[in-house]
C-alpha cells in the first residue's frame, strides 16, 4: 500500500484493496506549510504503514481532520503527535470519552488485541472546532 497522488498535493490512502472490514481510507493534502492528514486509520497496524508513508514525504504534519469521530477515522490520532486536530462540535465531545471499544471487538474480533491497546492509548482529542465551512490552507 502505498499513498497515491489523486491531484497536486491530494494523496489518497487505500486502507484495504480487498475492502476488509475495519478498514478506512485516509489522505493528506500537501501545502507549502507542511501537511494535512484526513482521517488516520483505525488500530495500529492501519495507522502506522500509513504513517510511515505519510513521514516518507519529509514534510511536518501539522492538522488532522477527523471527519468522523467513529474510531476507523480517528484510531490513529495519536501517531502524528504535533499536529492540530480539527473536528466538528460533537465529533469533539465523542472524542472527549473514554473509547467503549466492547462494540467493535464484538463486530471485527480478529482486531481484539489492538482495540485493547486503543483502548488504553485512548485518541488525541481535537484541538480546533470547525462546524462551518473554513479555508484551513490555500488548498482546503
Amino acid at each position: 500500500m502505498a499513498l497515491e497522488p489523486l491531484a497536486d498535493g491530494v494523496l489518497w490512502w487505500c486502507g484495504s484493496p480487498t475492502g476488509a472490514i475495519g478498514t478506512s481510507n485516509c489522505g493528506g493534502v500537501v501545502d507549502d506549510d507542511g501537511i494535512t492528514v484526513v482521517d488516520t486509520g483505525m488500530v495500529r497496524s492501519h495507522w502506522e504503514p500509513f504513517a510511515d508513508a505519510v513521514r516518507s514525504l519529509e514534510l511536518p504534519v501539522l492538522r488532522i481532520i477527523a471527519t468522523s469521530a467513529d474510531i476507523w477515522h480517528v484510531g490513529g490520532t495519536r501517531a502524528f503527535t504535533h499536529a492540530g486536530v480539527y473536528a466538528t462540535r460533537m465529533a469533539s465531545e465523542l472524542l472527549d470519552l473514554p473509547l467503549n471499544t466492547s462494540a467493535y471487538e464484538a463486530f471485527m474480533p480478529e482486531y481484539t488485541e489492538e482495540f485493547e491497546e486503543l483502548a488504553i492509548l485512548g485518541t488525541r482529542p481535537a484541538t480546533h472546532l470547525i462546524d462551518e465551512p473554513a479555508a484551513l490552507t490555500a488548498r482546503i
